[in-house]
């Protein structure tokens, strides 16, 4: 593809009646989709793609279907949310080949968190007639991390907490101690939280298995393990309890504020 740049104007256009519409509608890149846990609906906006974190302020290609009768130096633009951006994309004979044309978003264009919406138009080298818009290809944006401005500390037993954690006290818990997330900023189902243990030197840390908020249990107590052989291999003194939370598009949030615990599992 090959990119110019035009003035950019609305969505209204005087099409030929000669020009066909575009057949359906443009096609995010995969690899630039978070990934939704299979259990979640698929309505909006979970059926919305959902572009990751880690591509925030990248161009988004999206893949438009190339009308037969359109030839070699043709020419897409895109329009996001109904107005006309100035980037023109001309068609390539690979881009005929494949059946298919990039016609990237800038990433300029799409830096904030929100439902963004994307449709095409293409017009011939030597018109200045664009066809209609496409169908509309709806995604979302989510730039912002979980948890801000900070993550309250763990909740554990008062007891533990007071007296500090033994083997014989791990084993009565079942070889874990449980611990509540407390309440955050943007709680949301499919929220990922992760544990880490450290001790206070630095030389051991360890994390929990990752637990993934389900579908409506937002609101719902969220208790994470540290398993008894995660406190062994971390040693025994004063150990740190911290966690961190990742949303469904990849945005982390800070370290928690540590919970310092006595630990005397080793003996």
């Amino acid at each position: 593809m090959t990119v110019k740049n035009e003035v950019p104007t609305t969505a209204k256009t005087n099409a030929p009646v000669t020009l066909q519409p575009p057949p359906r509608a443009a096609t995010v890149d995969p690899a630039a989709v978070a990934t939704i846990p299979p259990d979640f609906p698929n309505t909006p906006p979970y059926n919305y793609p959902l572009i990751r974190a880690d591509r925030a302020g990248d161009d988004l290609d999206l893949f438009c279907d190339i009308t037969v009768g359109l030839m070699i130096g043709d020419v897409y633009r895109y329009l996001l949310d109904g107005v006309a951006r100035p980037d023109l994309v001309e068609l390539t004979s690979a881009d005929l080949v494949a059946g298919k044309v990039t016609v990237p978003v800038d990433g300029a264009d799409i830096s904030e968190s929100g439902v963004y919406t994307y449709q095409y138009q293409y017009r011939s080298a030597f018109e200045t007639h664009w066809s209609e818009p496409s169908d509309p290809t709806v995604f979302v944006i989510d730039v912002d991390p979980p948890g801000r401005p900070f993550l309250g500390r763990l909740h554990i037993d008062p007891d533990v907490e007071k007296n500090g954690l033994t083997a014989d006290k791990l084993d009565s818990l079942g070889g874990y101690l449980p611990a509540l997330v407390p309440s955050y900023q943007g709680r949301t189902q499919g929220d990922i939280v992760i544990g880490y243990l450290k001790n206070t030197d630095g030389t051991g840390t360890a994390e929990t298995a990752p637990v993934q908020i389900a579908f409506n249990a937002a609101d719902d107590p969220l208790e994470i393990h540290f398993l008894k052989e995660a406190f062994e291999a971390v040693g025994d003194g004063i150990v740190e309890l911290k966690y961190k939370v990742i949303d469904l598009a990849g945005n982390e949030s800070p370290e928690s504020g540590p919970l310092f615990l006595d630990v005397f599992v080793s003996g």
